[in-house]
């Protein structure tokens, strides 16, 4: 299952979502048949993970709150702020900001984002979502105050009316 892990990884890594969650639901068999529970919960959350890119938000939450439970049954930090991370991008992508950026601070509380390469590759992704989307809600602010600077900008006969009512 290693290497179905490497190549699934592989597809999510270029963007080839419906790929990889063929290749964790290879992974997700043999794991609930060796009983292989971190790995089960941690490979939910990588498909929690395709499912938001994909906007199929119902199988993303689903996915990463069975991550969570997982992670809470074996009692294991690692899986459980991972789970929360990717709970926190099904939020993200669903346009749910508030909630999605509180689940990333009690992700990042849990299990801090530098410990390994994984939570490192999840909380890059998350802070490239989180940037995009809010050079977006920037870009789109500053617009709108260019062009309402451009609109309330005073005319020669309106500047004339306010000279006129101040003599």
């Amino acid at each position: 299952s290693d290497t179905l892990n490497v190549i699934a990884g592989i597809y999510a890594r270029s963007g080839q979502y419906e790929t990889a969650i063929g290749y964790y639901q290879q992974i997700l068999s043999v794991t609930r048949q060796l009983g292989y529970r971190f790995l089960e919960g941690y490979t939910r959350g990588s498909i929690s993970y395709c499912y938001a890119r994909l906007k199929q938000h119902d199988r993303a939450m689903r996915n990463s709150k069975l991550a969570i439970k997982i992670g809470r049954e074996i009692n294991n930090k690692q899986l459980l702020g991972a789970a929360v991370g990717t709970l926190a991008n099904a939020y993200w992508h669903q346009k749910k900001y508030a909630t999605g950026l509180l689940l990333i601070a009690k992700s990042m509380l849990i299990f801090p984002p530098f410990t390994n390469e994984t939570s490192q590759f999840i909380f890059k992704k998350t802070v490239e979502t989180v940037c995009l989307t809010l050079k977006g809600v920037s870009n789109l602010i500053c617009s709108y105050f260019q062009f309402k600077q451009r609109t309330d900008k005073p005319t020669k006969a309106s500047e004339n009316r306010a000279d006129n009512d101040q003599n």
